[in-house]
């Protein structure tokens, strides 16, 4: 990838607990939280330009974020609310074709699948703990590149 290229890589939580009265409370469960450490091991190699993991504030979207920082050795920034299931696909690829930095999101269903096929025309239909990496390429939608994912 060269220098002047951006990449996005989005991921969805681990396995949560199941639903409860308050969506955005349900915690990883001990399954999820090994899962998404093994996502983060194999993500040590391929790479990751981003300096830091952006998530949610649902609780187990912060904690998918805070594990794959610690094992990529990424700062956890603030969380961001457009990254709720229930966010803006389009809105949310528009702000992320801006120029600016790598990026890192951890996010949820539908969301996820929605700003891949905005940002790449590919339809992807994401498991817990799925990764996509997207080569921020044009500022044209749907013409952004899907280079690997999980």
């Amino acid at each position: 990838m060269n220098s002047e290229m951006r990449q996005l890589i989005l991921m969805r939580h681990g396995p949560a607990e199941a639903l409860s009265a308050r969506d955005e409370a349900r915690a990883l469960t001990e399954q999820g939280r090994e899962e998404v450490l093994g996502v983060a091991h194999w993500l040590k190699d391929r790479q990751v330009l981003a300096t830091g993991v952006v998530s949610s504030p649902y609780l187990r979207a912060r904690q998918t974020a805070a594990l794959v920082a610690s094992v990529l050795g990424l700062a956890v920034l603030p969380q961001d609310s457009r990254l709720v299931p229930s966010g803006d696909a389009y809105g949310l690829a528009a702000d992320l074709m801006r120029p600016g930095e790598s990026a890192f999101c951890v996010l949820h269903m539908p969301l996820i699948a929605a700003l891949v096929r905005a940002l790449t025309g590919q339809e992807v239909y994401p498991g817990t703990s799925a990764v996509f990496s997207i080569a921020m390429v044009s500022p044209v939608m749907g013409q952004n590149v899907l280079q690997w994912s999980s």
